[in-house]
């Protein structure tokens, strides 16, 4: 029930894979992170993509994405993507 009112979110280290950064991506109750720290995971270009896509954490302020499964050519489109509203730094190779 607490959830929603996170504002910051360090899962770093614990192997998620695509399927949970999409599951991220679409929790509801994460509506008021601003940082979002999901570095050293298995997180590929799906995940990353729904990341920087999702319509839930348009608050989100900080993503750090680094030493995941994301290759360069990757990392550069989504770096000049223009997607979260309020993302201010965006860490991804």
């Amino acid at each position: 029930p607490n959830v929603k009112h996170l504002t910051f979110l360090d899962l770093s280290a614990n192997q998620i894979t695509d399927a949970g950064a999409i599951a991220i991506a679409r929790a509801k109750n994460l509506s008021n992170l601003k940082r979002l720290d999901l570095y050293n995971n298995k997180i590929g270009p799906k995940g990353a993509k729904a990341l920087l896509n999702s319509p839930v954490l348009v608050n989100l302020e900080h993503l750090d994405i680094v030493k995941n499964e994301i290759d360069v050519d990757t990392a550069n489109r989504l770096s000049e993507a223009k997607v979260l509203p309020k993302l201010k730094a965006l860490f991804i190779h």
